[in-house]
């Protein structure tokens, strides 16, 4: 017995199984019908994606991928300025593919984790400016309570003692 929605199941296109191992951009198996041009005869057309081999790079595993891609793919990951950004930026629902899904979890755990040094190394410059910052701020204050070797005159020594003799002949 024929599935009651056969007809709509035919008319969906296909996505191969190889699209599972590889980058296909959404891209689909179609089926069409070419008509001739006198409108009798048609005969059933099956268009399948432009699928190539290449060695991508990925800057956050840092080494090449080999991967079959297909035109569209290739097109986007250069629009999206390269795999891992392409990756990162489609969602799972348009990836269609086991593999990208993969690469996507690797990439995305490396750049959570070199995100995570640099703001801990971010954190500890941080805490070294506020600890040189606060000794800085404890000298200061030391010098001005009379602790330190300056006088409290910002002139020269020998200047401040000009003006205090200067200042005893006027009293």
């Amino acid at each position: 017995m024929p599935h009651p929605m056969g007809y709509v199941l035919r008319a969906v296109s296909h996505i191969p199984a190889k699209a599972r191992k590889s980058l296909y951009a959404g891209k689909r198996i179609d089926v069409a019908n070419r008509v001739s041009s006198d409108y009798e005869v048609r005969s059933r057309v099956i268009r399948k994606p432009n699928v190539v081999k290449r060695r991508l790079y990925s800057q956050a595993l840092g080494e090449k991928l080999q991967l079959n891609v297909t035109t569209t793919a290739l097109r986007a990951i250069d629009r999206a300025g390269g795999l891992d950004r392409y990756l990162l930026k489609t969602p799972d629902s348009l990836l269609y593919s086991d593999l990208g899904s993969d690469l996507k979890f690797r990439i995305g755990l490396l750049y959570r984790h070199k995100w995570h040094e640099q703001r801990q190394q971010q954190q500890r410059q941080q805490l070294q400016l506020q600890g040189a910052a606060t000794a800085a701020a404890e000298k200061a204050a030391a010098q001005l309570a009379g602790g330190g070797r300056r006088s409290k005159s910002l002139l020269p020594p020998a200047a401040a003692a000009a003006l205090g003799e200067a200042a005893g002949q006027v009293r």
